[in-house]
């Protein structure tokens, strides 16, 4: 806890040697362990990183690992081979730290790992596993399960030390999903799970649709599904072999775009339609999890807004409909109907008691949101976009598209503040209407006030 904030690392990680796995192995995996021979690295144990300090060197898993090694400005270098002690960064990034890691916390020191959390503030650890379990879907099936059902073994051990603060995700080979469905099923309940990682083969898209076991496993557990994006070993992260065999771009790529990617997917793969509690997330990539989907519009949603306090969101669409729902709960308080087409703009009211709204069918409505029913109505006779009142909350502004007029007038999104000193900076408009609210409190009867200007063409 730090200044009365819970402090969750959402992205650290272990990253055992094929030693410490191996302890955790089934029968089934230590008869074939030969099969792991060519995935074999050696690696130098360094002081300080949370490594196996008492040994000098250790042996990991590493499933085809690509080079990246320009430097920007040079010309490319020899490949080098991909065996050795060279990591990804090696030689380019150092680990900074004001005091040394305990060692073997990446290892088997659990109570280490909690007293580094104690000291630097974090309460709760959510332990990702290193690069092998990301290449694991490349092995064969019988190594990979048994990869995947040593590692639950491992962290159901490590995190005994203290459940409550230290947590991991169960592994879900997107291989077998059957499979992976099952194990979900198996470990859904203990102390140590907090999420589904499914982890998919190169060129397997995690819309696929062979992976419905999994969400339907996840969401029967009531378990998010987690992301974290690939790197340089197999499945690679998108776009791998365009960043001209730059380490530093490929960072960037890996993390910011593999997390869109899944995002993007996950979104449009219809998989939080037919799960609607499935929560998703993603980390190390520029945002984070999506707590949950609204679900109450009949078509596409088209705009979206926060009330000035932030406790509600309004959503409208194509259905015409205009959705209140609670920030925080994702409720739905309240669904207003009066538009007669889709509803393109919202603006509220400073006060956040009156919200405008406008759309395809011509009209400027202003609802009273504390009784639940339109205030009032503006017909403008005019296809318009963009309401918004000023900060006093006695006017608003609406750009009208006039008949013959250009399009893309409906393609540029103006400042949403518009006293009149701002209404020059909206540009390629071709008309902008200003109307003054009669009474704000009577929501929204046009007073005599109006007039239209231009400016731009």
């Amino acid at each position: 806890m730090r200044q009365g904030f819970r402090v969750i690392d959402s992205d650290t990680h272990v990253n055992p040697s094929l030693d410490v796995l191996l302890r955790y192995a089934d029968e089934d995996l230590k008869a074939r362990i030969d099969d792991l021979q060519p995935y074999r690295r050696t690696v130098k144990t360094v002081p300080g990183r949370g490594d196996a300090e008492d040994v000098g060197s250790s042996t990991i898993l590493s499933v085809r690992p690509v080079r990246l090694q320009r430097v920007a400005g040079q010309k490319s270098a020899p490949a080098a081979q991909a065996d050795g002690d060279r990591g990804f960064l090696s030689g380019r990034t150092q680990m900074v730290t004001r005091q040394p890691i305990t060692p073997r916390v990446a290892e088997d020191n659990a109570r280490g790992r909690l007293r580094d959390m104690d000291l630097e503030g974090r309460d709760i650890d959510f332990i990702i596993p290193g690069p092998w379990a990301y290449g694991a879907p490349a092995l064969a099936p019988h190594l990979a399960q048994g990869l995947y059902r040593a590692y639950h073994r491992y962290m159901a051990d490590y995190c005994a030390a203290d459940s409550r603060r230290l947590k991991s995700m169960i592994l879900a080979l997107a291989t077998d999903p059957v499979w992976s469905a099952q194990v979900i099923k198996e470990h859904a309940r203990e102390d140590w799970v907090a999420a589904v990682w499914p982890l998919l083969p190169e060129g397997m898209p995690i819309d696929d649709p062979d992976l419905e076991p999994i969400w339907a496993a996840a969401d029967e557990a009531d378990l998010p599904i987690m992301y974290h994006a690939f790197t340089v070993e197999t499945p690679y992260f998108p776009g791998y072999r365009d960043i001209w065999d730059n380490p530093a771009m490929g960072r960037c790529a890996g993390q910011t775009w593999g997390g869109q990617r899944f995002l993007s997917f996950m979104l449009m793969g219809g998989m939080l339609d037919r799960y609607p509690r499935l929560r998703i997330g993603s980390l190390e990539s520029g945002h984070g999890w999506l707590e949950r989907s609204l679900r109450g519009h009949a078509g596409q949603v088209l705009v979206v807004a926060f009330s000035p306090n932030a406790h509600l969101l309004v959503t409208g669409g194509t259905d015409g409909m205009i959705q209140i729902w609670d920030a925080a709960s994702g409720q739905s308080l309240r669904t207003l109907r009066g538009h007669t087409g889709a509803v393109k703009s919202l603006a509220f009211h400073p006060d956040g008691k009156l919200l405008a709204t406008a759309g395809t069918d011509k009209d400027i409505r202003v609802w009273d949101l504390v009784a639940g029913k339109a205030g009032g109505q503006v017909e403008t006779g005019r296809h318009l976009m963009f309401p918004a009142l000023t900060p006093m909350g006695n006017l608003f502004l609406s750009i009208l598209q006039l008949a013959g007029s250009k399009t893309r007038a409906a393609q540029h999104d103006p400042a949403r503040v518009v006293p009149d000193d701002a209404v020059a900076a909206l540009q390629h408009c071709p008309r902008i209407q200003v109307r003054q609210i009669g009474d704000p409190t009577g929501a929204g009867r046009a007073g005599p006030f109006e007039r239209s200007m231009r400016c731009g063409t």
